[in-house]
């Protein structure tokens, strides 16, 4: 009845539905396809996107974080996030302080994600 009444209603929750479907339907295949390492890039840049603050050595995520909350996040094992960490701090373009994460070298965080730009599939922060 609610629907008959207010086609725009309809419209708008088609939409919404339709949005929701192809998201998850994203984050399922890049759970399937994707090396962790690209996910954990992917991850940190959404972080960088939402709790990003420009510091002099790059960009703070305001996010204590360690590698139980991002396997968590990702839904894999710990040891494969500290492996993907671990190798982007010895190269340098990720620090980490005081439980914060410095993005330092961000064009790497992108190639390391195998985006142009980050990819919007989570949901990080929203709902918690």
């Amino acid at each position: 009845e609610l629907a008959r009444r207010s086609p725009s209603l309809l419209s708008g929750l088609l939409k919404a539905s339709h949005e929701l479907e192809a998201s998850t339907l994203s984050k399922l295949r890049e759970t399937l396809f994707l090396p962790v390492g690209v996910r954990v890039a992917r991850l940190f840049l959404e972080y960088v996107r939402l709790y990003g603050l420009p510091v002099p050595e790059g960009t703070k995520i305001r996010l204590r974080l360690n590698q139980e909350v991002v396997a968590s996040e990702l839904g894999v094992a710990r040891r494969s996030v500290t492996r993907a960490l671990k190798g982007w701090q010895d190269d340098g373009w990720i620090t980490k302080v005081g439980g914060y994460f410095i993005v330092r070298d961000r064009a790497r965080l992108l190639t390391s994600a195998e985006v142009e730009e980050a990819p919007r599939l989570y949901s990080v922060g929203v709902g918690q």
